[in-house]
């Protein structure tokens, strides 16, 4: 423990001295474990998808680590491809590997404090929250991140060797290289969704979204699923809303915007709504998630091919407010991960999806 505690603060007063010491280490053992504890919380979603049908919860925890692995190793890898495409290589990947784990330990102190801020301050009260600790709470995350990425960009000077114009190619090529990753696993594996108030509303009539008061609220959907099988009724899915608003920054947040719903009818379904409770094939559907007294009706229809109805389990709401209804399947973006509930848990206070 005290080796870890001056390790840490060698890379906090003299991180340069402290990079180069571990360079003449060449310990990957260690960079490992702290390369795995950084990305952790990282690989949760894409080690849900791959490991919970599985075995799992269980399973999806134990087998995160080498999600968590593999995916500190492809990062030093893509370094190490700008590297290459950017001039002449003469350092080599395992002394890059030997460094990264270590860049790691600002996301590792930081994912320790929100986990001890979790266990400490009890769930209701992070609503009353003082906005002074919020703005400690914002500082303390930044200048932990502002820590950590020039901790990489130090470890990648002294492992290339480069500095000026060719450090910066690299980088750029490094860069670029992880966006397309970042864009490749967006678009099939997991997308990290905004939901607005109303959609939260149309599921939960008590919503209030407790970090940093915010009227949007990041969740995890699984696009991967849906690239394999059909959504199936009573999965919680993300749709894409129709519309939007103008201007540069309104239309970027907009393309990550999606309400969210439960699908209710499947192709071949004949679905209607009376009071706001749903009638399947001719029969009231059990709905033991159904919160809410809905005064609003859904003549019967029959859900054509490729589309799905989908409902808020709030009924006070009417599906006009979320864009609920028949949605056809290329609109549907994914379906809520068992990390996004757990999330959702946290949010609202109680675990009713």
């Amino acid at each position: 423990m005290i080796g870890v505690a001056a390790s840490v603060k060698a890379l906090m007063v003299e991180p340069w001295d402290a990079l180069e010491v571990i360079l003449a280490r060449r310990s990957l053992t260690s960079s490992a474990v702290l390369g795995v504890a950084g990305y952790y919380t990282r690989t949760l979603l894409l080690s849900e998808l791959l490991f919970a049908p599985l075995g799992g919860p269980v399973a999806c925890l134990i087998g995160n680590g080498l999600v968590a692995l593999a995916w500190t190793a492809l990062v030093v890898t893509l370094v190490c491809v700008g590297a290459r495409v950017t001039g002449p290589r003469e350092a080599r990947w395992p002394e890059l590997f030997a460094l990264w784990g270590h860049t790691q330990i600002p996301s590792i102190i930081l994912s320790v404090l929100a986990l001890a801020a979790l266990l400490v301050i009890p769930l209701a009260s992070w609503r009353d929250l003082d906005g002074g600790w919020v703005l400690l709470g914002i500082a303390v995350a930044f200048l932990l991140l502002l820590w950590g990425l020039l901790l990489k960009l130090d470890a990648v000077r002294i492992w290339s060797g480069r500095s000026g114009g060719p450090l910066v190619r690299m980088l750029l090529a490094a860069v670029i290289l992880y966006a397309a990753l970042a864009w490749g696993e967006r678009s099939a594996l997991v997308e990290r969704a905004l939901v607005p108030g109303p959609a939260l509303e149309a599921m939960e009539p008590t919503v209030t979204p407790v970090v940093v008061r915010r009227e949007l609220v990041t969740l995890p959907f699984d696009k991967l699923t849906y690239l394999v099988r059909a959504p199936r009724r009573g999965e919680i899915v993300a749709h894409v809303p129709a519309g939007g608003e103008r201007g540069f920054w309104s239309s970027i947040v907009q393309r990550r915007t999606r309400f969210i719903g439960r699908v209710i009818g499947v192709p071949g379904d004949t679905v209607g709504v009376r009071d706001g409770a749903v009638v399947l094939n001719g029969r009231a559907l059990d709905e033991p998630y159904r919160v809410g007294r809905g005064h609003w009706d859904v003549a019967a229809t029959t859900v054509p091919a490729a589309h799905y109805f989908v409902l808020g389990d709030n009924r006070g709401v009417r599906p006009g407010d979320y864009q609920g209804g028949l949605i056809p399947f290329a609109k549907l973006n994914g379906r809520l991960t068992e990390l996004g509930r757990t999330r959702w848990e946290f949010l609202v206070g109680k675990g009713r999806w």
